[in-house]
This record gives structure tokens, sequence and C-alpha cells, in this order.
């Protein structure tokens, strides 16, 4: 789990983060962990995740129609 850390959106462009966050994380697993932090692209990481996560089947419970949303309203949004 520690070898999966993804740093993405502006705030990884913060200089430094990606190591100082690596640090801190390793001081909080014993030794026996390897910590890997990747960075993404802090300009689309955010769509990319999203494009994949509605592309997942399991994720069809979760979206909008536009026909739900014209019966419903805004409101359709809040219940999901």
């Amino acid at each position: 789990m520690y070898q999966h850390i993804v740093l993405c959106g502006g705030t990884s462009m913060l200089p430094n983060l990606q190591q100082q966050l690596g640090l801190r994380v390793q001081q909080l697993v014993s030794g026996s962990y390897q910590v890997k932090i990747q960075k993404c692209n802090p300009y689309y990481g955010a769509w990319m995740g999203a494009a994949l996560l509605c592309s997942l089947d399991s994720f069809l419970p979760y979206w909008a129609t536009k026909e739900g949303y014209e019966e419903h309203g805004p409101s359709i949004l809040r219940v999901r």
C-alpha cells in the first residue's frame, strides 16, 4: 500500500512536497515497508482519474442522466 501513493492536482507542484511526504510517511511505518510516491500530471491527473472511475461498471449506479436531471432537477445530484 505504501508503494502506491499518488500526488495529483495543483498542490502536488509545491516544492519538495513529494520528498517531504515520503520522509514523513516512512517515519510512520516500520522500516520493512518501502514508501514510493508518484506524481501524476498536475493539470490532467484529476480528469484522468475521473474518466477511469466513470468507465467502471460498478460506478453506473452513481450516474445522473440528463433525463433524471430534467425530471428531478438539481436535487438528483444530492441523492447520488
